[in-house]
């Protein structure tokens, strides 16, 4: 029942300069049967780049993009036969037909641009895009959006003081429509305005090499709005399925804020090769419409909207530094070490909602959150002329927590209703820690290439460790023991790539993907790729 994966694809570009005018042309295609039985993923783009340069200093040109393809897709595994009704043994790569979404997608956006050099030395940039979205998925799930954007930029170098100055304005408004959204119209508009300045200090003018103290600090001014329904709710039969016409829609509301957020950003050079950095930045984010008004179901799970849902901010600090290195005279690289630090207030997540009379999820605020940690990579490369080879390795640890959580006793009967903010996030969650959901403390990545005459190796290797922490009602549907017995214990992935250089201008690959065929799974109800070979031609005529 396992089915042969298998992706077949090409892509084409052309570049060409006609006097002033700067053509460029691509499209790319491929055609993708998925490792999971039935499911699959077409697609086809047009890409098409214009520019004009009317004199040296403005320039005026258009980007534009065409999308279109068909997909199966799916989102658990199937844990019953079809036909019998008997349990499917795990692992399996056959998706559950119950949960199984079609979807023929088109896309499409068309950038316009202007660039212009004033005589002080400003430059003048603007940027636009009208974007398209077209998906006609089964399952009354199918959404439309057309995005309209706008942004001008105005940047100086005011070389008396060695600063840059940046500032400029940006507006984006998108009409969204579709089932997924109760068969309604909504409108989200966002205005913004930003200022960054970049400046350097030399506390050594007669060697630029060292005692350099770059500094950068910005503000942004965000406005949202959003107008849309007050209440949306959808019937749905025993089967968790949407009754069609059961839409239920109250007069309409405008939801609307603004705030604004600041950043500031050092990075010392006290030697030729050492550099120390430290930033501090502000995040504000306005929910989208999927997550105020999403009515739908996945895997015979209700989603329900939350038009009360509330904006989320936060802030991230980090303070790093990067080492280089020379061994030998003939290898050489950096090594780079840092640790962060971010907080997020009224954080914003999929839930299992506690209204009265509704059973499925929804995007609620969950509180307070904060994710410490560290990374440390080192990269290389020799000058070896005969073996040219570059390294990197790579290791991540982060600790991600809720600062309101308060273990309560599963085994007792409780209503979700009466439970605190902090006794949410413990029955919310399948750990019996603090932690949060779907996140690895772990994360390790590495990759090794060398060249020797017309050959290039490769091997490359990403680890995670295990996800501690799912969603309580997903761990019930996708059989607890299965997974974590089989998969809830982190995975090693390993690849390798070999090229060989015909010419100049054609290149022939054989790409190799989890070479151990390992059997993982990067989250419940779904396994990963097995082991795959793909081969690859690339000339330039």
């Amino acid at each position: 029942n396992i089915p042969t994966p298998m992706k077949v694809g090409a892509s084409l570009v052309h570049r060409q300069k006609f006097g002033k005018v700067d053509w460029v042309f691509g499209s790319t295609g491929y055609l993708n049967y998925s490792h999971i039985k039935n499911a699959r993923d077409n697609k086809l783009r047009f890409t098409n780049k214009l520019r004009y340069r009317i004199t040296d200093s403005l320039s005026v040109g258009m980007y534009s993009n065409v999308n279109i393809g068909n997909s199966n897709t799916v989102f658990l595994w199937q844990l019953q036969d079809e036909d019998t009704g008997e349990q499917v043994p795990i692992p399996n790569y056959i998706g559950d037909p119950g949960n199984m979404t079609s979807s023929k997608v088109l896309r499409f956006n068309i950038d316009p641009f202007v660039n212009y050099f004033d005589k002080r030395g400003g430059r003048h940039k603007y940027n636009g895009r009208y974007f398209r979205v077209r998906n006609e998925n089964a399952n009354d799930q199918g959404n439309f959006s057309d995005l309209f954007y706008n942004e001008y930029q105005y940047q100086r170098n005011i070389e008396a003081i060695d600063m840059v100055a940046t500032a400029g304005i940006v507006s984006t408004n998108t009409v969204v429509e579709g089932a997924l959204y109760g068969d309604t119209t909504f409108v989200a508009n966002n205005v913004a305005a930003y200022l960054q300045l970049d400046k350097k200090f030399y506390f050594n003018k007669d060697d630029d090499s060292k005692n350099v103290l770059n500094v950068s600090g910005g503000f942004r001014y965000e406005f949202n709005r959003l107008t849309g329904p007050k209440i949306i709710e959808k019937d749905f039969d025993d089967n968790g399925d949407y009754i069609p016409g059961s839409g239920i829609i109250l007069e309409e509301q405008t939801a609307q804020e603004s705030k604004p957020v600041f950043r500031l950003g050092l990075n010392y050079k006290p030697a030729e090769f050492t550099y120390i950095r430290a930033s501090f930045g502000q995040g504000y984010r306005y929910p989208s419409v999927a997550e105020k008004y999403i009515t739908t179901t996945v895997a015979g799970l209700p989603i329900f909207s939350n038009p009360n849902l509330e904006s989320e901010t936060g802030w991230s600090a980090e303070l790093g530094i990067k080492q280089g290195y020379r061994i030998g005279g003939k290898f050489e690289g950096f090594v780079d070490v840092s640790g962060f630090l971010s907080q997020y207030q009224n954080m914003m997540e999929f839930n299992l909602s506690t209204e009265p009379g509704k059973f499925g999820f929804q995007s609620q605020n969950v509180g307070n959150t904060q994710i410490l940690g560290f990374e440390t990579s080192i990269a290389g490369r020799t000058s070896d002329a005969r073996f040219p080879t570059q390294m990197l390795l790579g290791y991540t640890y982060i600790d991600p927590k809720f600062q309101e959580f308060e273990d309560i006793d599963e085994s007792v009967p409780t209503n979700p209703a009466d439970l605190t903010e902090g006794q949410l996030n413990d029955w919310n969650s399948t750990a019996d820690e603090n932690i949060l959901k779907y996140r690895s403390r772990h994360s390790l990545k590495f990759d090794i290439e060398t060249k020797f005459k017309m050959i290039t190796l490769g091997i490359n290797m990403v680890g995670n460790s295990k996800i501690v922490a799912i969603d309580r009602l997903l761990d019930q549907l996708t059989y607890r023991g299965d997974y974590v017995g089989n998969y809830d214990v982190g995975y090693l992935v390993f690849g390798a790539r070999a090229a060989y250089h015909i010419t100049d201008q054609v290149r022939l690959s054989l790409v190799g993907k989890n070479l151990l065929n390992t059997e993982y799974s990067a989250r419940p109800g779904q396994l990963e790729p097995p082991m795959s070979w793909s081969l690859r031609l690339d000339a330039k005529f």
